[in-house]
């Protein structure tokens, strides 16, 4: 009899943990594609999410100054804090980086790093300093959100989901 009771209890414990599984996942990652973020002052900028290691990798290179709005960035999204290392190969416009908490407050911004189109021209490609944070943020460095934000600042989400909705389902 205690042998049933035990297979009954792990076959609940077993679907229940299916059920939460199932639960996390109602959101689709691969059709979340953009949010806004809204800087205090009521300026905000529309963001491609980047979740994928592929889409991290190539950010916003190959991408000429003509095909990327001034009101548009990149968001690369992470599960976990980290430290993030960024470099500015087959660029076509000067960026801002902008290092963010899982809160999207500002903790480091690298303003104004020089394009770089191609990978093996000279100068070396600009590489920036690790940074601990948990997202980051390339804007066009002649944006004006660019103008506006500063380290401490706190950047909000505008999207059908929440990044904690996301960060579940990821």
């Amino acid at each position: 009899m205690i042998k049933h009771v035990k297979k009954i209890l792990l076959c609940l414990v077993l679907l229940w943990s299916c059920q939460d599984k199932t639960r996390r996942n109602d959101i689709d990652i691969s059709r979340i594609q953009n949010a806004e973020l809204t800087h205090s002052s009521g300026e905000w900028i529309m963001v491609d999410i980047l979740f994928s290691d592929f889409q991290k990798s190539r950010g916003l290179s190959g991408i000429k100054s003509s095909e990327f709005p001034e009101n548009k960035g990149a968001f690369f999204f992470f599960r976990r804090d980290g430290q993030r290392n960024f470099w500015m190969p087959d660029t076509y416009f000067n960026l801002d980086i902008i290092y963010l908490d899982k809160d999207l407050k500002i903790v480091e911004i690298h303003n104004n790093i020089p394009f770089h189109p191609g990978y093996k021209e000279s100068p070396p490609i600009p590489r920036m300093n690790s940074v601990w944070c948990r997202h980051v943020l390339e804007i066009k460095a002649s944006s004006a959100f660019s103008k506006l934000i500063k380290i401490g600042d706190v950047l909000k989400w505008n999207a059908k989901y929440s990044l904690k909705m996301i960060q579940k389902a990821f």
